[in-house]
């Protein structure tokens, strides 16, 4: 996934803590966004991606691989560390 440029987006906000998801998101070279906002509604998912994806887009032509940024309900992607 991550070798091929593609970003993936989830609402796994364990992403970090699980040895075998972390190893596989460094092996790839993965570039994930995950939501860490609470109880929205799938319509409200959508805006807030959709508000931030001007964001994601200048990160995902910039960013370092792999990194992990979460989303929050502000609509600003923060980097956080992966080890």
């Amino acid at each position: 996934m991550g070798r091929e440029g593609w970003v993936a987006i989830t609402c796994d906000t364990r992403i970090r803590r699980h040895p075998a998801e972390r190893r596989a998101l460094v092996e790839s070279g993965a570039l994930v966004f995950v939501v860490t906002a609470r109880r929205l509604t799938g319509q409200q998912m959508a805006e807030l991606i959709g508000a931030a994806l001007p964001a994601m887009r200048m990160i995902a032509a910039t960013a370092t691989r792999p990194a992990i940024y979460t989303l929050g309900s502000n609509g600003k992607p923060t980097l956080l560390g992966i080890e």
